[in-house]
């Protein structure tokens, strides 16, 4: 559920921003285009990984909102590879795979504890998106 949430939240902040820098030229024809990529593009993002969210970002935006992935403990560069790690497990957990089962020692694919750091590390990928997106409007 929590990545879930995280391509839901990908998708639409994405799309809010798009719409909010095309406000001024909505109804010209780059905007129309631009609008229709971007809602194609956005019902073929599935899994959201640090490549397919930094494309849409970048492609639609300008913005390589990844590169703001980095808070108290966490670098960049360790952000990115925990999302990935993250979107990885949850394909594995869709698809039941018995290898990932038995990485596990409990036998369970994700503990409690997981779940609690993988929803904490989400919203400060959130927070972090929004400062970077915050800081595209202003500009």
């Amino acid at each position: 559920m929590a990545l879930t949430a995280w391509e839901t939240y990908v998708k639409e902040r994405a799309g809010e921003a798009l719409e909010a820098r095309l406000s001024s030229e909505a109804e010209s024809h780059a905007a129309t285009f631009m609008t229709k990529k971007f809602e194609e593009e956005a019902k073929r993002l599935y899994n959201p990984t640090t490549a397919r969210t930094q494309k849409l970002f970048v492609d639609f935006l300008g913005l390589d909102v990844t590169k703001c992935w980095a808070w108290n403990g966490m670098d960049n560069e360790r952000a990115k590879k925990r999302l990935d790690e993250l979107v990885a497990k949850r394909g594995d957990a869709a698809h039941r795979s018995r290898v990932s089962l038995k990485k596990s020692q409990s036998g369970h694919l994700v503990l409690r504890e997981e779940l609690e750091k993988a929803i904490k590390f989400l919203g400060h990928l959130v927070e972090n998106t929004d400062k970077a997106l915050e800081a595209l409007r202003t500009l």
